[in-house]
């Protein structure tokens, strides 16, 4: 199975490096694929050069997925840097929370993404669920080209996988938005309801990080960099 990290270097590579460890503990033969920065670890991935030149991140992060698209394809799983991942957690569905709304309470560039994505949701008759939870997701490659074809993504954010999954909806079920503040004991709940979380910046305390760094859901070990 091929695993997706749209990755941009911010100040170590704690994230990214234990996300890995915890992916291979899990999935020992998974295929993982690199987009952006090259993270110096000791994991193997495969490395796909980009260069940054986006205003938006959320435009980034699509463009980094239509460069694997085009140039890899083929169904994978879309991954990010500060997800840690069990075995449990299920690919073939796809987690909900609600619908996509516009919040004052958001950001003015996650608003916008909001307006953009009902607009062409609406605009198609779609459905506006919310599959925004900080989850990995299985994504056919031909099926993302198709959609973020139709619109000017690189120019005007949009939210992936709500934009996805109601245009090509699958198996679904009501959860909750897996992004950490402060709590460990949410952390740990998340793994037993859900089979993964997502870490924030707050969370990432010298405790909570001793945690993730000593978490060990296999026997088997992860493999050793050979295909970087």
């Amino acid at each position: 199975m091929k695993f997706v990290y749209p990755y941009k270097f911010k100040r170590s590579y704690f994230e990214i490096s234990e996300s890995l460890r915890w992916l291979y503990l899990a999935y020992p033969d998974a295929e993982v694929y690199i987009i952006g920065d090259a993270p110096d670890i000791h994991l193997p991935y495969v490395h796909i050069p980009y260069s940054s030149y986006l205003t938006h991140p959320g435009s980034e992060v699509t463009d980094k997925v239509m460069a694997f698209c085009l140039i890899i394809g083929d169904e994978f799983i879309l991954m990010n840097d500060d997800f840690f991942i069990t075995e449990r957690f299920p690919f073939h569905q796809v987690m909900t929370n609600g619908y996509v709304t516009i919040s004052p309470g958001h950001s003015i560039t996650y608003q916008q993404a909001c307006e953009n994505t009902i607009d062409f949701l609406a605009a198609n008759h779609l459905e506006l669920i919310n599959f925004e939870c900080h989850q990995p997701v299985l994504i056919q490659s031909c099926r993302f080209i198709e959609l973020f074809h139709q619109v000017d993504y690189r120019s005007h954010n949009h939210l992936l996988k709500s934009m996805y999954f109601n245009t090509w909806p699958m198996r679904s079920y009501p959860g909750e938005n897996l992004k950490l503040g402060h709590s460990l004991t949410k952390a740990k709940r998340y793994l037993s309801d859900y089979g993964a979380f997502s870490s924030s910046d707050s969370f990432l305390t010298a405790d909570h990080m001793e945690f993730i760094s000593k978490y060990l859901s296999s026997a088997v070990p992860p493999p050793s960099a050979g295909c970087q």
